[in-house]
């Protein structure tokens, strides 16, 4: 019932934030080498939204990262800590 309630309003509210947290995971993945390295396959990270108001990402299952909304809101955070879990995506 809650999922319900309060899906179109997160679903709007996350318009603001999660671009600009994509094109920060492309910066990392560019600063990281990973567009220029020939042995790497081809990955797709998933980032989940969840409506979380302290700071916390998990790294689960290979590429999917699970972020708090507090998290995907604020850039700096953000990169503090999906930087390291894309070292471990892309060793």
């Amino acid at each position: 019932m809650f999922a319900h309630q309060h899906r179109e309003n997160f679903s709007e509210q996350s318009k603001d934030y999660i671009p600009a947290r994509m094109d920060e995971v492309e910066r990392i993945l560019i600063d990281h080498g990973v567009e220029h390295a020939q042995d790497v396959k081809e990955t797709q990270i998933h980032v989940i939204d969840i409506p979380l108001t302290e700071p916390r990402a998990w790294l689960i299952g290979g590429a999917t990262i699970v972020a708090s909304t507090s998290l995907l809101r604020d850039g700096r955070a953000f990169h503090g800590y999906i930087q390291p879990m894309v070292t471990i995506i892309f060793p």
